[in-house]
Protein backbone atom coordinates (compact mmCIF):
# COMPACT_ATOMS: atom_id res chain seq x y z
CA UNK A 1 0.00 0.00 0.00
CA UNK A 2 2.87 2.72 1.02
CA UNK A 3 4.14 2.13 -2.47
CA UNK A 4 1.05 2.39 -4.50
CA UNK A 5 0.68 5.69 -1.84
CA UNK A 6 4.05 6.94 -3.15
CA UNK A 7 3.64 6.53 -6.91
CA UNK A 8 0.70 8.26 -6.71
CA UNK A 9 2.16 10.86 -4.54
CA UNK A 10 4.96 11.49 -7.19
CA UNK A 11 2.52 10.96 -9.74
CA UNK A 12 0.43 14.38 -7.86
CA UNK A 13 4.06 16.14 -7.54
CA UNK A 14 4.93 16.18 -11.58
CA UNK A 15 1.13 17.24 -12.32
CA UNK A 16 1.35 19.84 -15.01
CA UNK A 17 -1.05 21.34 -17.67
CA UNK A 18 -3.47 22.36 -14.97
CA UNK A 19 -5.29 25.10 -16.16
CA UNK A 20 -7.80 25.91 -13.57
CA UNK A 21 -7.70 26.92 -9.73
CA UNK A 22 -9.74 23.86 -9.20
CA UNK A 23 -7.41 21.53 -10.59
CA UNK A 24 -4.48 22.80 -8.30
CA UNK A 25 -6.66 23.24 -5.83
CA UNK A 26 -7.18 19.11 -5.81
CA UNK A 27 -3.59 18.56 -6.88
CA UNK A 28 -2.36 20.15 -3.51
CA UNK A 29 -5.23 18.29 -1.74
CA UNK A 30 -3.81 15.00 -2.82
CA UNK A 31 -0.33 15.86 -2.08
CA UNK A 32 -1.74 16.43 1.73
CA UNK A 33 -4.11 13.84 1.55
CA UNK A 34 -1.31 11.24 0.50
CA UNK A 35 1.25 12.32 2.26
CA UNK A 36 -0.40 12.00 5.55
CA UNK A 37 -1.74 8.85 4.52
CA UNK A 38 2.14 7.89 3.92
CA UNK A 39 2.80 8.61 7.36
CA UNK A 40 0.23 6.62 9.30
CA UNK A 41 1.18 3.68 6.98
CA UNK A 42 4.76 4.15 8.17
CA UNK A 43 3.40 4.05 11.71
CA UNK A 44 1.33 1.10 10.93
CA UNK A 45 4.18 -0.84 9.05
CA UNK A 46 6.38 -0.86 12.36
CA UNK A 47 7.24 -4.48 12.68
CA UNK A 48 5.35 -5.48 15.48
CA UNK A 49 2.34 -4.55 13.18
CA UNK A 50 3.69 -5.79 10.60
CA UNK A 51 3.92 -9.11 12.38
CA UNK A 52 0.33 -9.08 13.63
CA UNK A 53 -0.61 -8.53 10.26
CA UNK A 54 1.67 -11.83 8.83
CA UNK A 55 -0.20 -13.55 11.53
CA UNK A 56 -3.56 -12.40 10.38
CA UNK A 57 -3.30 -13.28 6.60
CA UNK A 58 -1.96 -16.55 7.57
CA UNK A 59 -4.25 -17.38 9.78
CA UNK A 60 -7.34 -16.66 7.48
CA UNK A 61 -5.65 -19.10 4.43
CA UNK A 62 -6.61 -21.88 6.54
CA UNK A 63 -10.24 -22.53 7.88
CA UNK A 64 -9.88 -22.11 12.10
CA UNK A 65 -11.02 -25.71 13.87
CA UNK A 66 -14.88 -26.33 13.67
CA UNK A 67 -15.28 -23.05 10.79
CA UNK A 68 -17.08 -24.29 8.33
CA UNK A 69 -16.36 -23.29 4.39
CA UNK A 70 -18.78 -20.13 4.23
CA UNK A 71 -17.20 -19.05 7.30
CA UNK A 72 -14.15 -19.20 6.16
CA UNK A 73 -14.79 -17.60 3.18
CA UNK A 74 -16.49 -14.47 3.72
CA UNK A 75 -13.94 -13.96 6.69
CA UNK A 76 -11.05 -14.17 3.83
CA UNK A 77 -13.93 -12.21 1.37
CA UNK A 78 -13.76 -9.25 4.51
CA UNK A 79 -10.24 -8.74 4.52
CA UNK A 80 -9.74 -9.10 1.03
CA UNK A 81 -12.13 -6.29 1.06
CA UNK A 82 -10.80 -3.94 3.08
CA UNK A 83 -7.51 -4.40 1.53
CA UNK A 84 -9.56 -3.45 -1.79
CA UNK A 85 -10.63 -1.04 -0.05
CA UNK A 86 -7.79 0.87 1.20
CA UNK A 87 -6.62 0.88 -2.32
CA UNK A 88 -9.63 2.48 -3.43
CA UNK A 89 -9.20 5.20 -0.86
CA UNK A 90 -5.22 5.84 -1.96
CA UNK A 91 -6.51 5.11 -6.28
CA UNK A 92 -9.12 8.09 -5.61
CA UNK A 93 -6.50 10.70 -5.03
CA UNK A 94 -4.90 9.75 -8.65
CA UNK A 95 -4.16 12.86 -10.80
CA UNK A 96 -6.68 10.40 -13.43
CA UNK A 97 -9.67 10.09 -11.12
CA UNK A 98 -9.68 13.34 -9.08
CA UNK A 99 -7.77 16.04 -11.96
CA UNK A 100 -8.65 14.66 -15.52
CA UNK A 101 -12.00 13.14 -14.80
CA UNK A 102 -12.93 14.90 -11.29
CA UNK A 103 -15.16 11.43 -10.68
CA UNK A 104 -15.46 12.16 -6.66
CA UNK A 105 -19.30 12.43 -7.01
CA UNK A 106 -19.71 9.58 -9.21
CA UNK A 107 -21.56 6.65 -7.26
CA UNK A 108 -22.73 3.94 -9.82
CA UNK A 109 -20.52 0.80 -10.57
CA UNK A 110 -18.10 -1.34 -7.95
CA UNK A 111 -15.67 -0.58 -6.44
CA UNK A 112 -13.03 -2.41 -8.47
CA UNK A 113 -14.16 -0.80 -11.38
CA UNK A 114 -13.35 2.85 -9.49
CA UNK A 115 -10.48 1.03 -8.69
CA UNK A 116 -9.50 0.50 -12.38
CA UNK A 117 -10.36 3.78 -14.03
CA UNK A 118 -8.40 5.23 -11.38
CA UNK A 119 -5.26 3.62 -11.43
CA UNK A 120 -5.48 3.73 -15.82
CA UNK A 121 -6.26 0.45 -16.12
CA UNK A 122 -9.86 1.13 -17.43
CA UNK A 123 -11.12 3.88 -19.61
CA UNK A 124 -14.07 6.39 -17.65
CA UNK A 125 -15.85 5.62 -20.62
CA UNK A 126 -16.95 1.77 -19.87
CA UNK A 127 -19.15 4.17 -17.25
CA UNK A 128 -21.22 4.86 -20.53
CA UNK A 129 -22.68 1.43 -18.94
CA UNK A 130 -25.05 3.11 -16.71
CA UNK A 131 -25.84 5.18 -19.18
CA UNK A 132 -29.39 3.81 -19.98
CA UNK A 133 -30.55 3.29 -16.25
CA UNK A 134 -29.39 7.04 -15.45
CA UNK A 135 -31.82 7.96 -18.24
CA UNK A 136 -34.83 5.56 -17.01
CA UNK A 137 -34.69 7.67 -13.85
CA UNK A 138 -34.84 10.65 -15.54
CA UNK A 139 -37.75 9.62 -17.30
CA UNK A 140 -39.49 7.90 -14.79
CA UNK A 141 -38.55 10.92 -11.79
CA UNK A 142 -36.75 13.69 -13.24
CA UNK A 143 -39.07 14.30 -16.15
CA UNK A 144 -42.78 14.41 -14.35
CA UNK A 145 -41.43 16.72 -11.40
CA UNK A 146 -39.82 18.98 -13.67
CA UNK A 147 -42.98 19.30 -15.89
CA UNK A 148 -45.23 19.84 -13.05
CA UNK A 149 -43.00 21.93 -10.65
CA UNK A 150 -44.16 25.89 -10.82
CA UNK A 151 -40.24 26.75 -9.99
CA UNK A 152 -38.72 24.75 -13.09
CA UNK A 153 -41.39 23.94 -15.58
CA UNK A 154 -39.73 25.87 -17.84
CA UNK A 155 -36.75 23.56 -18.11
CA UNK A 156 -39.07 20.96 -19.29
CA UNK A 157 -39.24 21.53 -23.31
CA UNK A 158 -35.44 21.31 -23.39
CA UNK A 159 -35.58 18.18 -21.26
CA UNK A 160 -37.95 16.92 -23.32
CA UNK A 161 -35.57 17.87 -26.42
CA UNK A 162 -32.47 16.29 -24.85
CA UNK A 163 -33.80 12.56 -24.44
CA UNK A 164 -35.27 12.63 -27.79
CA UNK A 165 -31.50 13.27 -28.99
CA UNK A 166 -30.51 10.81 -26.79
CA UNK A 167 -32.48 8.23 -27.84
CA UNK A 168 -31.67 8.91 -31.80
CA UNK A 169 -27.77 8.31 -30.71
CA UNK A 170 -27.33 12.21 -31.17
CA UNK A 171 -24.67 12.54 -28.05
CA UNK A 172 -22.96 15.40 -29.13
CA UNK A 173 -26.45 17.33 -29.20
CA UNK A 174 -27.01 15.76 -25.67
CA UNK A 175 -24.12 17.14 -23.98
CA UNK A 176 -24.76 20.75 -25.58
CA UNK A 177 -27.88 21.28 -24.26
CA UNK A 178 -27.23 19.43 -21.00
CA UNK A 179 -25.30 22.08 -19.21
CA UNK A 180 -27.96 24.80 -20.77
CA UNK A 181 -30.18 22.75 -18.60
CA UNK A 182 -28.60 22.54 -15.92
CA UNK A 183 -27.87 25.96 -15.33
CA UNK A 184 -31.32 26.52 -15.93
CA UNK A 185 -32.64 24.37 -12.90
CA UNK A 186 -29.86 25.67 -11.20
CA UNK A 187 -30.60 29.16 -11.09
CA UNK A 188 -34.33 28.28 -10.48
CA UNK A 189 -33.12 26.34 -7.37
CA UNK A 190 -30.52 29.09 -6.33
CA UNK A 191 -34.05 31.38 -6.20
CA UNK A 192 -35.72 29.14 -4.45
CA UNK A 193 -33.35 28.73 -1.67
CA UNK A 194 -32.38 31.84 -1.48
CA UNK A 195 -36.20 32.89 -0.74
CA UNK A 196 -36.24 30.18 1.88
CA UNK A 197 -33.26 31.48 3.37
CA UNK A 198 -34.69 35.12 3.14
CA UNK A 199 -38.65 34.98 2.92
CA UNK A 200 -39.26 38.78 3.45
CA UNK A 201 -37.58 39.72 -0.01
CA UNK A 202 -40.45 37.67 -2.54
CA UNK A 203 -40.18 35.63 -5.28
CA UNK A 204 -38.84 38.39 -7.79
CA UNK A 205 -36.02 39.66 -5.10
CA UNK A 206 -34.78 36.69 -5.12
CA UNK A 207 -34.78 35.79 -8.91
CA UNK A 208 -33.00 39.83 -9.70
CA UNK A 209 -30.70 38.24 -7.01
CA UNK A 210 -29.46 35.14 -8.26
CA UNK A 211 -29.38 36.73 -12.11
CA UNK A 212 -26.82 39.56 -10.60
CA UNK A 213 -24.52 36.56 -10.61
CA UNK A 214 -23.56 35.92 -14.60
CA UNK A 215 -21.55 32.64 -14.52
CA UNK A 216 -22.11 29.41 -12.37
CA UNK A 217 -19.65 29.24 -10.80
CA UNK A 218 -19.98 32.58 -8.90
CA UNK A 219 -23.72 31.61 -8.69
CA UNK A 220 -22.27 29.04 -6.37
CA UNK A 221 -19.37 30.13 -4.68
CA UNK A 222 -19.90 33.74 -3.96
CA UNK A 223 -23.54 33.96 -3.59
CA UNK A 224 -24.08 34.30 0.62
CA UNK A 225 -25.59 31.00 1.36
CA UNK A 226 -26.50 29.86 4.71
CA UNK A 227 -24.94 26.80 6.53
CA UNK A 228 -28.46 25.53 7.18
CA UNK A 229 -27.90 21.77 5.21
CA UNK A 230 -27.18 18.85 7.85
CA UNK A 231 -25.09 16.91 6.56
CA UNK A 232 -23.85 13.28 8.80
CA UNK A 233 -20.88 13.94 10.61
CA UNK A 234 -18.76 11.18 9.07
CA UNK A 235 -20.43 11.98 5.70
CA UNK A 236 -18.76 15.16 6.19
CA UNK A 237 -15.31 13.79 7.68
CA UNK A 238 -15.30 12.11 4.40
CA UNK A 239 -15.99 14.65 1.71
CA UNK A 240 -13.61 17.03 3.27
CA UNK A 241 -11.04 14.68 1.44
CA UNK A 242 -12.43 16.30 -1.47
CA UNK A 243 -14.45 19.16 -1.17
CA UNK A 244 -12.29 22.31 0.22
CA UNK A 245 -14.52 23.72 3.05
CA UNK A 246 -13.68 24.65 6.83
CA UNK A 247 -17.04 22.49 8.29
CA UNK A 248 -15.89 19.61 6.47
CA UNK A 249 -12.45 20.14 7.61
CA UNK A 250 -13.28 20.73 11.48
CA UNK A 251 -15.12 17.09 10.75
CA UNK A 252 -12.38 15.54 9.54
CA UNK A 253 -10.00 17.17 12.20
CA UNK A 254 -12.15 15.85 15.31
CA UNK A 255 -12.02 12.25 13.89
CA UNK A 256 -8.43 13.03 13.47
CA UNK A 257 -7.62 14.09 17.23
CA UNK A 258 -10.38 11.24 17.89
CA UNK A 259 -8.12 8.88 16.61
CA UNK A 260 -4.84 10.45 18.66
CA UNK A 261 -6.94 10.26 21.84
CA UNK A 262 -8.04 6.36 21.40
CA UNK A 263 -4.52 5.69 21.12
CA UNK A 264 -3.76 7.46 24.15
CA UNK A 265 -6.77 5.46 26.06
CA UNK A 266 -5.34 2.35 24.80
CA UNK A 267 -1.95 3.07 26.26
CA UNK A 268 -3.53 4.33 29.55
CA UNK A 269 -5.58 1.08 29.50
CA UNK A 270 -1.94 -0.65 29.50
CA UNK A 271 -0.97 0.74 32.50
CA UNK A 272 -4.45 0.42 34.13
CA UNK A 273 -4.12 -3.66 33.50
CA UNK A 274 -0.54 -3.67 34.58
CA UNK A 275 -1.48 -1.58 37.75
CA UNK A 276 -4.81 -3.55 38.87
CA UNK A 277 -1.80 -7.14 37.98
CA UNK A 278 0.58 -5.80 40.20
CA UNK A 279 1.34 -7.92 43.31
CA UNK A 280 3.76 -5.63 45.00
CA UNK A 281 1.38 -3.24 45.27
CA UNK A 282 -1.09 -2.68 47.55
CA UNK A 283 -4.64 -2.74 47.32
CA UNK A 284 -4.91 1.02 48.36
CA UNK A 285 -2.42 2.40 45.73
CA UNK A 286 -3.74 0.29 42.99
CA UNK A 287 -6.99 1.88 43.62
CA UNK A 288 -5.59 5.32 43.79
CA UNK A 289 -3.83 4.66 40.55
CA UNK A 290 -6.51 3.64 38.76
CA UNK A 291 -9.57 5.93 39.53
CA UNK A 292 -6.47 8.22 37.94
CA UNK A 293 -6.23 6.53 35.26
CA UNK A 294 -9.32 6.16 35.05
CA UNK A 295 -9.90 10.06 34.98
CA UNK A 296 -7.48 10.87 32.34
CA UNK A 297 -8.97 8.56 30.30
CA UNK A 298 -12.94 10.42 30.88
CA UNK A 299 -10.45 13.30 30.10
CA UNK A 300 -9.36 12.90 26.90
CA UNK A 301 -12.74 11.41 25.58
CA UNK A 302 -14.86 14.10 26.78
CA UNK A 303 -14.64 16.85 24.35
CA UNK A 304 -15.15 13.56 21.53
CA UNK A 305 -18.54 12.86 23.54
CA UNK A 306 -22.08 13.39 21.13
CA UNK A 307 -19.87 15.20 18.45
CA UNK A 308 -20.28 12.63 15.80
CA UNK A 309 -24.38 12.17 16.39
CA UNK A 310 -24.75 16.17 15.76
CA UNK A 311 -25.07 17.31 11.83
CA UNK A 312 -22.26 19.16 10.40
CA UNK A 313 -23.80 22.22 8.58
CA UNK A 314 -23.16 23.10 5.29
CA UNK A 315 -24.22 25.25 2.57
CA UNK A 316 -25.12 24.94 -1.09
CA UNK A 317 -21.90 25.47 -2.31
CA UNK A 318 -20.48 22.29 -1.03
CA UNK A 319 -23.65 20.16 -2.13
CA UNK A 320 -23.03 21.78 -6.14
CA UNK A 321 -19.11 21.34 -5.79
CA UNK A 322 -19.35 18.83 -8.46
CA UNK A 323 -20.68 21.58 -10.75
CA UNK A 324 -18.06 23.93 -10.50
CA UNK A 325 -14.86 21.34 -11.58
CA UNK A 326 -14.56 19.20 -14.63
CA UNK A 327 -18.05 19.82 -15.30
CA UNK A 328 -17.58 24.01 -15.62
CA UNK A 329 -14.35 22.99 -17.75
CA UNK A 330 -16.96 20.67 -19.82
CA UNK A 331 -19.33 23.67 -20.47
CA UNK A 332 -16.59 25.78 -21.04
CA UNK A 333 -15.15 23.83 -24.08
CA UNK A 334 -18.18 23.38 -25.78
CA UNK A 335 -18.76 27.67 -25.00
CA UNK A 336 -15.63 27.76 -26.76
CA UNK A 337 -16.43 25.98 -29.99
CA UNK A 338 -14.03 22.58 -28.43
CA UNK A 339 -16.96 19.62 -29.08
CA UNK A 340 -14.64 16.59 -29.92
CA UNK A 341 -14.79 15.19 -26.53
CA UNK A 342 -18.63 15.99 -25.91
CA UNK A 343 -19.57 13.49 -28.98
CA UNK A 344 -19.42 10.60 -26.58
CA UNK A 345 -22.08 8.51 -23.96
CA UNK A 346 -20.31 8.73 -21.44
CA UNK A 347 -20.52 12.33 -21.49
CA UNK A 348 -24.47 11.63 -21.36
CA UNK A 349 -23.87 9.65 -18.66
CA UNK A 350 -21.55 12.30 -16.49
CA UNK A 351 -24.90 14.87 -17.66
CA UNK A 352 -27.51 12.73 -16.41
CA UNK A 353 -25.64 11.67 -13.19
CA UNK A 354 -25.55 15.40 -12.77
CA UNK A 355 -28.79 16.18 -13.23
CA UNK A 356 -30.01 13.09 -11.27
CA UNK A 357 -27.83 14.45 -8.04
CA UNK A 358 -29.44 17.75 -8.69
CA UNK A 359 -32.81 16.29 -7.99
CA UNK A 360 -32.12 14.18 -5.45
CA UNK A 361 -30.63 17.41 -3.77
CA UNK A 362 -33.97 19.60 -4.89
CA UNK A 363 -35.99 16.92 -3.21
CA UNK A 364 -34.05 16.64 0.39
CA UNK A 365 -34.07 20.73 0.03
CA UNK A 366 -37.85 20.94 -0.03
CA UNK A 367 -38.17 18.29 2.65
CA UNK A 368 -35.50 20.50 4.53
CA UNK A 369 -37.44 23.57 4.56
CA UNK A 370 -40.57 22.33 4.58
CA UNK A 371 -39.78 20.76 8.36
CA UNK A 372 -38.01 24.02 9.32
CA UNK A 373 -41.46 26.11 8.59
CA UNK A 374 -43.46 23.15 10.76
CA UNK A 375 -41.19 23.65 13.54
Amino acid sequence: MKALANKLLKENKSASGLRSAWESQVIANNIKQLTAKINQLNKEQHPQKVEEYIEQRLSSLTPAQGQNGFEYLARLSVLNFKEEGLQYELARFSVNYSQINDLYWINDGMVGDHLEIALGKRSPETLEVHCEEKLEFVTEKVWPFILTHPVYASAAPMLEEITKNFAQNSYLTTNILMPILIENIIRSLGAWVWLQQNPAIGWDAAKSHIAKFQSLERLITVADWKEDIPLDFYTAALESKYIPDEKLTWAAQILEDWDAAKIKVREISGQLLATLEDKDTSDETKKQKALALTEEVQKLIAPFDGLDKAPVMVSLKVKLQFLIRRFKDDRNSLLHGHFADLDKKWKCYVNFSALTSIYKLIIELESLYRKNKVS
